[in-house]
């Protein structure tokens, strides 16, 4: 992940001078925090890695900039709770319901917003509008889901205390008390009011040093135009039939690949309840509405089978009036199925089985994850599908995203 980089000026404060050096921004959890089970509106992002937000409103989240600054919205997932990623915790909003980023006009300004198009559910948090909190040698409490110490983890909410140290206006130091994980997250008062956003820290180990945050009352003005903004409306998604790159795109949070490699929406079935031309089929354990096209006419519902009808499921016969026995497969089948007929001197299928063409057998070639012999995006929470060597359909979805990036 890139690092960000903020250069405080010499400012003349009580006769003080701050440090002219740069201070290096850590994408920051609580170090030696406790567990956190409470504070429900201080939320995790998995914004290509982890960073901490704050619910200001019901569809507003209190971030750090350098958490969202040039990234695809899209991409965003938003989820509540003490442990989301093994499963103690909510979607709040998955891939597509983040419909804006708002940054603030001050390009030096380690803040950020997220708008989203649905409702958050959860109470707003209530943020200062003085931009001199807080105070020297008040004592602040900050929330995120970041490292607990300088080389580990596990991506679970902690809270944890420090004092304030300086306050330059836009920013204040505290006590080294944040690391990789709770950069965005909240900085509360003793009355539970957010008072700052944590940005980083004046060195790049989390327990030396002090902690970087930028003073939310400095742009509380900001903040409270962009709380009375209109929301924008999300784009819409595609429905049934609808082309897609993936489920981003569609309602029904799958995209399918028809024979033809056509890439469509689906959405989950019951028989007799998809559109007229789509049919209701089993695909990798679920029932989707799949193209009429892609299905096997006389097969058994479930579209992950070949769908010739004159060839049978072993795809290990040769169908044609000559005595070629060299032929692995019907010399009528779909050419995906990646099979030399003339070269293999035995009766075995040399099928590739995992959808890519390069007989690499459902090897990982590092790009995505491996998933009942095809490749599954590495986009969280999204499918990628791909056609089965025989010319059926098959789906994966990818359930589990955690990866080891940090912010």
């Amino acid at each position: 992940m890139r690092r960000a980089t903020l250069v405080v000026a010499a400012i003349l404060v009580a006769a003080c001078t701050a440090p002219t050096a740069p201070i290096g921004l850590r994408r920051q959890a609580i170090l030696n925090g406790d567990l956190d089970r409470d504070d429900p509106s201080v939320v995790m992002l998995w914004v290509d890695g982890l960073c901490t937000g704050s619910v200001i409103g019901a569809q507003h989240v209190l971030t750090a900039r350098h958490c969202i600054e040039g990234l695809d919205v899209g991409g965003i997932e938003i989820y509540s709770g003490f442990d989301p990623l093994s499963g103690d915790g909510e979607a709040l909003a998955l891939a597509g319901d983040v419909a804006d980023a708002r940054l603030p006009p001050d390009a030096e300004a380690d803040l950020g917003m997220l708008i989203t198009s649905v409702d958050l559910g959860l109470d707003p948090l209530s943020f200062s509008r003085d931009e001199d909190d807080p105070q020297i040698g008040s004592e602040v409490r900050a929330v995120g889901y970041g490292q607990y110490t300088d080389d580990d983890g596990d991506d679970r909410k902690r809270e944890g205390s420090g004092w304030v140290d300086d306050h330059w206006g836009s920013v204040f130091l505290t006590t080294a008390n944040t690391c990789f994980g709770d950069s965005g997250g909240p900085a509360f008062d003793l009355g539970g009011t957010i008072v700052g956003v944590t940005s980083g820290g004046t060195e790049e180990q989390c327990s030396a040093g002090q902690d970087i945050y930028t003073t939310v009352g400095y742009y509380s003005d900001w903040i409270d135009t962009e709380l009375g903004n209109e929301v924008p409306e999300p784009e819409p998604l595609g429905e049934t039939g609808d082309p897609c790159e993936d489920g981003r795109d569609c309602d029904g949070r799958m995209c399918l690949i028809g024979l033809d490699d056509y890439q469509y929406c689906t959405e989950e079935c019951e028989v007799g309840t998809c559109p007229d031309r789509f049919v209701c089929v089993r695909i990798d354990g679920d029932d989707w509405c799949a193209r009429e096209e892609d299905v096997d006419p006389g097969g058994d519902g479930d579209a992950d089978v070949d769908t010739d009808s004159d060839t049978d499921a072993d795809a290990d016969t040769d169908s044609d009036a000559d005595d070629d026995s060299d032929a692995d497969v019907d010399a009528d089948d779909d050419s995906d199925a990646d099979v030399d007929a003339d070269d293999d001197a035995d009766a075995d299928n040399d099928t590739d089985t995992d959808g890519d063409s390069d007989g690499d057998d459902g090897d990982d070639d590092g790009s995505g994850y491996q998933r009942g012999g095809c490749a599954c995006s590495s986009a969280p929470r999204t499918s990628a599908r791909w056609r089965t060597p025989a010319g059926g359909l098959i789906a994966c979805a990818l359930a589990a995203f955690r990866r080891s990036r940090r912010h």
